[in-house]
């Protein structure tokens, strides 16, 4: 991380530390692209973390909002936050319509408004739909790279796998992601359910969890490296947290990572 910009290098340092199998990814990809890969990966873990951190929804709202501002001001050559700024320095930001900003930016607020538990996975996802076709749009134009619907079901996707990796790391916030259904189905109640310290049923419940979100974070074989990564990685970790639904689950071993994350680069040569 030596070369990025000095003041965006702690937001991409912080995103790191939650997704330390992307390292290796960023290594693997073409030199041109790391940099704005690395800016890009640590703007989703802000927006993610402003989500789903506050407990209360007043202060969530206040801070997407300011987020909001960055970004669109960004758009306009004005952002006063460094990982912004660095971020629309890049030459590929230009290529962003800037109201694909703003539908970021609106679809942020209305996912961070949704407090309620979904009933079934399929409304989790739907919940996520509008946030991540809104990143997989701006993703696709940075990269210049294809726009598939599957590159947004593989987001919305890893979103829950994100908030299942908080939960299992022992994190608090207002994220309510795993469905009713599953409580009712091994005997839980949602509002005591704690991950980090689940018993039988509840390493049961997540196991549950894990094998349905598998099911849906299909690989993706069009678009970005760094996207066709992100869900290769995505599926090692969820065959772990099945396979072991526990805290230690929540991380791939540096092995896994890298093997899996060359997999999945070198895929995009050999296609050509």
């Amino acid at each position: 991380m030596t070369g990025l910009a000095p003041e965006a290098r702690h937001f991409v340092a912080k995103w790191l530390t939650q997704e330390p199998e992307m390292e290796p990814v960023l290594g693997f990809l073409p030199a041109a692209e790391r940099e704005l890969a690395s800016f890009w990966g640590a703007l989703q873990n802000e927006l993610f973390e402003a989500m789903v951190e506050p407990r209360d929804s007043g202060v969530t709202q206040v801070k997407l909002a300011w987020w909001g501002e960055a970004l669109t001001r960004g758009a306009a050559q004005g952002a006063a936050h460094p990982l912004v700024r660095a971020l629309f320095m890049q030459p590929a930001a230009a290529h962003v319509p800037v109201a694909n900003w703003s539908i970021l930016v609106h679809a942020t607020l209305r996912l961070a408004g949704q407090e309620a538990s979904p009933p079934d996975l399929a409304s989790a996802l739907r919940l996520r739909n509008d946030y991540a076709a809104a990143l997989a749009q701006i993703e696709a134009a940075l990269f210049e790279s294809s726009f598939a619907l599957e590159t947004t079901r593989a987001i919305a996707a890893g979103l829950l796998l994100r908030s299942l990796r908080r939960a299992l790391r022992g994190a608090r916030g207002r994220d309510a992601f795993l469905p009713l259904h599953l409580f009712a189905r091994h005997g839980l109640r949602a509002a005591e359910f704690d991950a980090r310290h689940a018993d039988a049923a509840g390493r049961a419940l997540i196991a549950d969890f894990a094998t349905s979100l598998a099911a849906e974070a299909a690989d993706i074989h069009a678009g970005a490296t760094l996207r066709r990564c992100r869900t290769a990685l995505d599926r090692a970790l969820l065959r772990t947290i099945i396979t072991r639904p526990e805290p230690d689950s929540a991380l791939l071993s540096r092995w896994t990572a890298l093997w899996t994350a060359w997999r999945a680069a070198r895929a995009r040569y050999l296609r050509g």
